[in-house]
């Protein structure tokens, strides 16, 4: 018994020492290293399709990105390896910063193709590589040519003096030649078609094939969504518009539906009809319920009153988390303003293909952080001095006017922030400094050939002012301004004090021909 207390009395307090409870632990980085390497290296790892890590062991860092952020694009042209982790495996990431790209021209024999730079412009006297293996350029030819098999299969390089390119050629991308184009476009013409029309006809009838009706078209035109793919509880903002079979704008009430299968059925959705917003335009916007499957596929729909489709765009679903405002900022018409004065701000909030947020509020709140100058002594300043809430321009950017004539007696420092709001709830903000003046004064003093001209303003009028007369040689005096004084011979520098202010002006004197 005496032994099983002993083991009990020092095995408790290790026992509860263990039950702890531990801190959490950090699952991931919150950064991300960047690595530059050449672009031969660039181009063995991919032909490689692996990155070894010992490479890097001794590797010095180029720059550290947030891993939440894509400030990856902002790098300059280059080829890098970024490098996270997560738990205990690291991911490593070869990211290929180019302004170059290929502009197929044609895929017969051979893929025959153009290099243009961001301008659009061509690119000459670039190296070509296929899998690590160098082509070469057709001497008459105004393009470059490829001539080895299936070059949809491998890597192509592209080689400049100060950009590197590695792509593939997707097989699903036909471009014919320019012969078959000419014969395409010769087999077009009237007169080919008036021949061919009976012979085309008379083979269909003995083929079996019925001649089929065109089809009526009742209406046509085109929808435009808000987002690219959208999930469960998400708003779905459209615009339409819409032209009947004469191709004039439709102006009459339409049905819209939604359809999406599921489990291999086709479920439809009947949405409410809307009226036209304005001659062939029409502009809603539904939700989704939280009962519809999460990678979806469907139709939107517009129909008129018989039920016959009118336009029709396809939207897509999927669990995805979609950072819709890429490109925020805000910016003012004048760094300082002063009393009386309107404070113009404007807003600018655009997605990833940099459009404007369609379905986004702003607002601005405008607070005092730091006093310059207090006119009164007995004055109260609020923290906020102005707020206003706006939906965002869809078509340019927001702007925002503050009045200044309700603002306290004192000079600050203002912070004017904007929080930016769109439909999914996703918020974000900008912040601007800008100062405020109740009464500034400004001097200005300037040379004009054998005079000097010395004028002082307040908030931009010019006033009658005393003020100090100095020179290098020690002279001093009282001067009214607006002023304007011959240059002494044998003065160098001239400097003005304004007596009610401490604002200063030097000028030193030019020479001048008489």
């Amino acid at each position: 018994m005496k032994i099983l207390y002993a083991f009990l009395f020092f095995f408790l307090p290790i026992a509860a020492f263990c039950q702890q409870a531990k801190q959490p632990a950090q699952k991931a980085s919150e950064k991300k290293l960047v690595y530059k390497i050449t672009a031969k290296q660039a181009q063995q790892y991919l032909l490689w399709d692996s990155i070894p890590i010992k490479d890097f062991e001794n590797a010095i860092v180029y720059k550290e990105l947030l891993v939440k952020s894509d400030s990856s694009e902002y790098l300059p042209v280059g080829n890098y390896v970024l490098v996270s982790a997560n738990l205990e495996v690291l991911s490593l990431e070869l990211f290929n910063k180019t302004a170059l790209s290929i502009a197929p021209i044609n895929f017969d024999k051979y893929l025959n193709f153009d290099v243009l730079d961001s301008k659009g412009n061509s690119v000459i006297n670039a190296t070509i590589f296929l899998d690590g293996k160098k082509e070469f350029q057709k001497k008459e030819h105004k393009f470059y040519t490829i001539k080895g098999r299936h070059p949809e299969d491998k890597l192509i390089s592209i080689f400049t003096a100060t950009d590197t390119l590695f792509t593939t050629i997707d097989i699903t991308d036909y471009y014919p030649s320019i012969t078959k184009q000419r014969w395409r476009a010769f087999k077009r013409t009237k007169l080919i078609s008036f021949i061919r029309y009976v012979p085309v006809r008379t083979k269909l009838l003995f083929d079996g094939k019925s001649l089929r009706r065109r089809s009526k078209k009742y209406g046509s035109g085109f929808i435009v969504l808000n987002q690219p793919k959208y999930k469960p509880l998400d708003s779905v903002l459209y615009k339409a518009y819409i032209i009947n079979s004469r191709e004039k704008a439709y102006n009459k009430k339409v049905q819209v539906e939604l359809s999406y299968y599921e489990r291999n059925k086709e479920k439809i959705v009947k949405l409410q009809s809307i009226n036209p917003t304005s001659s062939g335009a029409y502009v809603s916007k539904f939700f989704l319920g939280d009962s519809i499957p999460i990678d979806f596929g469907g139709y939107l729909t517009l129909y008129n009153k018989k039920h016959k489709k009118l336009v029709q765009a396809s939207v897509r679903g999927e669990d995805y988390l979609l950072n819709s405002f890429r490109f925020l900022e805000i910016k003012s018409t004048a760094e300082e303003y002063v009393h009386g004065q309107e404070i113009i701000i404007f807003a600018s909030a655009k997605d990833a293909n940099n459009k404007q947020i369609l379905d986004g509020t702003a607002e601005l709140i405008i607070t005092a952080e730091n006093i310059i100058e207090v006119n009164d002594i007995l004055i109260v300043i609020a923290d906020t001095l102005f707020k206003q809430k706006q939906n965002l321009n869809t078509e340019t950017n927001t702007k925002f006017i503050c009045p200044t004539n309700s603002f306290p007696s004192a000079s600050l420092t203002l912070k004017a922030k904007v929080n930016f709001l769109n439909s999914n709830n996703e918020l974000q903000s900008r912040e601007k400094e800008i100062k405020y003046y109740v009464q500034k004064k400004s001097l200005s003093i300037t040379q004009h050939f054998d005079s000097l001209k010395i004028e002082a303003s307040s908030n931009g009028v010019f006033q009658r002012i005393l003020a100090y007369l100095e020179t290098n040689t020690g002279t001093k005096e009282i001067i009214n301004l607006p002023a304007t004084i011959k240059i002494n011979p044998t003065v160098t520098e001239y400097s003005v004090m304004l007596i009610d202010s401490s604002i200063i002006k030097k000028l030193k004197v030019e020479s001048y021909n008489i």
